[in-house]
């Protein structure tokens, strides 16, 4: 299973996930969603991993250049990433010890997780202030 997700200073959660490999049009489908239910500039942080540099999502963004602003992270560095405290909240909040049967049961459980922390935004707030990601005030 994989997935995407973004939060909000204002602690809100948004989230996609996928039963088997992700590819280009992921991420482009992502952004789409963030388009469609953000209103304003998104900035996104993301990493340097490949499908987030391909042409199609480099076009993509180019062609919506108005609203999405993006910057990097440097490889392997969650702390800079509030997004990834809320994967770390998943992993070790949400699933220690589980094993599922299937990839099914696995995305389903994950998604009853992220729905369930999405109500809470009190909790994804506290993964922007747990990041060391210098934002602006």
């Amino acid at each position: 299973m994989n997935g995407s997700s973004a939060v909000t200073a204002e602690g809100d959660l948004y989230f996609m996930t996928r039963n088997d490999r992700m590819n280009e049009n992921d991420p482009i489908s992502f952004l789409e969603q963030l388009l469609t239910e953000i209103q304003g500039f998104l900035y996104i942080f993301w990493d340097k991993i490949m499908i987030r540099r391909s042409r199609k999502v480099k076009e993509f963004l180019g062609n919506h250049n108005d609203r999405p602003i993006t910057g990097r992270i440097p490889a392997y560095s969650p702390e800079l990433n509030p997004d990834e405290l809320v994967w770390i909240m998943l992993k070790y909040n949400g699933l220690p010890n589980f094993c599922p049967n299937s990839g099914e049961e696995l995305e389903s459980t994950v998604v009853s997780i992220m729905t369930n922390l999405k109500s809470d935004p009190a909790r994804v707030r506290k993964t922007i202030r747990g990041s060391k990601l210098p934002l602006p005030a």
